[in-house]
């Protein structure tokens, strides 16, 4: 696991397969797809096609939007998904900004997803 790092993560590809809460810790789960930069301490060993998790905690805001396609080309029906239960920020802690975006698996409906996360701490586990 490596704490940090998050913005050598690339999600263009990824697919989610499901998400946990805990309080105020998160947790989301990917098939595969995630493509780890190459300063990512696990870039070398790390690959496209594995599986991971991604841990936020000390989260204070989680806005989710799935975009299930209609009918094509564009016709899209977008649900949202917010946690409304999570404590404040507390001013003496610091917060970081998270956006994570691909396929959506774990929801109903299933689709295209944006998420919106501030959370004080991000962890990557290769699930190894």
């Amino acid at each position: 696991m490596v704490n940090g790092f998050y913005d050598e993560l690339g999600f263009s590809e990824s697919v989610c397969s499901g998400f946990k809460w805990s309080g105020n810790s998160l947790e989301v789960f990917f098939q595969n797809g995630i493509d780890l930069g190459s300063n990512h301490p696990l870039s070398n060993s790390f690959k496209f096609g594995d599986p991971c998790r991604l841990l936020f905690d000390g989260v204070i805001k989680s806005k989710l939007r799935v975009s299930h396609l209609i009918s094509s080309p564009n016709n899209f029906e977008h649900h949202y998904f917010e946690n409304l239960d999570l404590h404040t920020s507390n001013e003496e802690d610091e917060y970081i900004p998270f956006y994570l975006e691909g396929v959506m698996m774990a929801t109903s409906p299933t689709g295209w997803f944006v998420w919106d996360l501030v959370a004080q701490t991000f962890t990557f586990d290769d699930l190894s």
